[in-house]
């Protein structure tokens, strides 16, 4: 999926996400919607957790962009993108510009190991839900960042995108764990 040229299909996909997105921004408090945002966090870090070194380097037989990561990369991504999204934050807090790495990045260390990976989500997985609890519940709504496939979203917002994110990477990894070939 490209962000540079989205098929009317796609577009339309985010309209229905964002719209989601706002919507529970507005129903739940964060203090509310915090529990849920832990429990796929949990889920997903458990995954990586339970994975042997040798599903961990597993790539699938076929596939382009994200579709193509092993779950080591995965855990790269999440880290990456739980380490970005502290910084968005920070910034919400303190009235400044902040970007968002673009969607499906990744800067892969090839010589990862997702023990280590994982080491160092568990830390940032920490600091990431002590952010956006107390940011979301201080920094002005109408400071927003912008999202590449979803717009600009505010603190509460980006809140509710990252239990989207962590549950888009539960399914990928549980999709990797029923393709053919992939280690018992």
């Amino acid at each position: 999926m490209s962000d540079a040229n989205p098929t009317a299909e796609e577009r339309e996909e985010w309209a229905r996400v964002r719209g989601y997105i706002v919507a529970q921004a507005e129903r739940y408090t964060p203090t509310q919607y915090w529990p849920r945002l832990l429990e796929q966090r949990a889920k997903l870090l458990l995954l990586f957790q339970e994975a042997t070194p040798e599903q961990a380097a597993w790539r699938p037989p076929s596939g382009e962009g994200e579709e193509a990561w092993s779950i080591v990369e995965i855990a790269q991504h999440v880290l990456q993108w739980t380490e970005n999204i502290i910084e968005v934050n920070h910034a919400f807090l303190e009235g400044r510009e902040a970007h968002k790495l673009p969607s499906g990045y990744l800067d892969p260390d090839p010589a990862a190991e997702i023990g280590a990976v994982y080491e160092q989500l568990v830390e940032a997985s920490h600091e990431l839900a002590e952010t956006l609890l107390y940011v979301s519940n201080r920094a002005n709504p109408a400071n927003t960042v912008e999202h590449s496939r979803f717009g600009e979203l505010n603190a509460r917002q980006w809140f509710v995108l990252g239990r989207i994110h962590d549950m888009d990477h539960i399914r990928q990894i549980e999709g990797l764990k029923q393709m053919e070939g992939f280690p018992a």
